[in-house]
């Protein structure tokens, strides 16, 4: 016997919040990443170790604002 899509929809809105966070964790994480997806995903890694490791200098966003208005007003 098949479940429909509404069943389960229905069964999954029973779960606590948490719970239904983590099936979606879980759901997601058997998908198979495209290369792309592998790609931006070294890229976020990669950027959090170098941010961990102090290796950059993170900018709050007024100082980043501020400098492209700045750049814009040169172009």
């Amino acid at each position: 016997m098949s479940v429909s899509l509404a069943q389960v929809e229905e069964q999954v809105f029973m779960l606590s919040q948490d719970d239904q966070l983590q099936l979606i964790h879980n759901v997601l994480a058997k998908q198979p990443m495209s290369e792309v997806e592998k790609a931006q995903l070294r890229e976020a890694q990669l950027r959090a170790r170098e941010i961990d490791e102090g290796k950059v200098e993170l900018l709050d966003r007024e100082t980043v604002m501020q400098s492209l208005k700045a750049e814009l007003e040169i172009c």
